[in-house]
Parts: structure tokens; C-alpha cells; sequence
């Protein structure tokens, strides 16, 4: 939610560019206005998830599949999620761009989140410890240490500095 009340979502509305697009709802005299397309510069044909919204509505983050900037999951033939961001113009939302290879990996990333006081973007990776060369094999109870804690891949949370990420790709 944006700080002026207006919710950003992700539907499968009806009438939308693909399986899933982000939308906005604002508020007017108490009360949200029918639902609108962000258009052709944040949704594909893919689906766009997991929506933040800047407090001043100036950038948008969130997580697409199926674009061909994405990077492909470990030799899969199926593309990940990966975090986008895209700024809002005059009214309107700029094509929407990557956020790179240091966010952005061969695995899923999605959920991008901004600490209130700006200063951190957290978000969720399914990144995991083979993911880089291990440098020596691991005994079955390293193993199972592994598999059971964190970086096993079924998702974790990580936090960057923000204001480069924001700010690098700003129009």
C-alpha cells in the first residue's frame, strides 16, 4: 500500500496481458476506485507477482517469470523468478528492468520488500549451498547439516543496501 492508501496487487483478473498482472486500486473519498492495469511496461504475457510499492509511489518492485532477460535455472528449461523494477513518469510506468545478477540468480527470487526507513531490500532466494563449486565433497552428516539449515534451498531471506539497487536503474 502506497502511503496515499492506493493498493498494489497482483490478479488473474479478467482481461489482463497474462497469467497473473499487478494492478493498482486507488483510494477516493474513502472508497477504491475499480482496479487498473500497470500496462505494458511492468506485465508480459508471464506472471508478475509480489508487488512493493514505493511510499511515494515513484518505483515499483516485484517478481516476473518468463522474461527474456530472466535467468534461466540451472540449465532448466524453464525460467525462474526473478525481481524488476520499474519507475513511475509523468503518470506512467518505464519498461521494466532487471535488477542484475546481484540479486537476481539461476534460482527463484521473489518478494521483494523495503525497509520503512528505506535503507534495506529484502527479499526471498531459493538459492542454495551447491549452488556455488563446493570445494570439498561433505560427509553424509555435513550433508544432512546442510539439506536441514539455512542456504538448502527452499527459500531464504536476504537483505542488501537499497538506495544502489533503487538508484542504478532509475530513468
Amino acid at each position: 500500500m502506497a502511503a496515499n492508501g492506493t493498493l498494489y496487487f497482483s490478479s488473474a483478473r479478467q482481461g489482463g496481458k497474462g497469467s497473473l498482472d499487478i494492478y493498482r486500486s486507488r483510494l477516493v473519498d474513502g472508497k477504491y476506485t475499480e482496479p487498473e492495469n500497470l500496462g505494458d511496461g511492468v506485465n508480459t504475457p508471464g506472471p508478475e507477482t509480489d508487488p512493493f510499492i514505493a511510499p511515494d509511489e515513484s518505483y515499483l518492485l516485484f517478481a516476473s517469470q518468463g522474461r527474456p532477460d530472466g535467468l534461466l535455472g540451472g540449465g532448466a528449461v524453464y525460467a525462474r523468478g526473478d525481481l524488476y523494477i520499474s519507475y513511475q513518469v509523468d503518470g506512467h510506468w518505464t519498461p521494466a528492468k532487471s535488477l542484475g545478477p546481484d540479486i537476481n540468480s539461476v534460482f527463484e527470487e521473489s518478494n521483494p520488500f523495503v525497509s520503512p526507513d528505506s535503507k534495506y531490500l529484502y527479499f526471498t532466494s531459493e538459492r542454495n549451498f551447491t549452488s556455488v563449486p563446493m570445494r570439498r565433497r561433505l560427509n553424509f552428516r555435513e550433508l544432512e547439516e546442510k539439506l536441514h539449515g539455512p542456504g538448502n534451498g527452499l527459500g531464504d531471506i536476504y537483505r542488501v543496501e537499497a538506495a544502489g539497487i533503487i538508484n542504478a536503474h532509475a530513468p
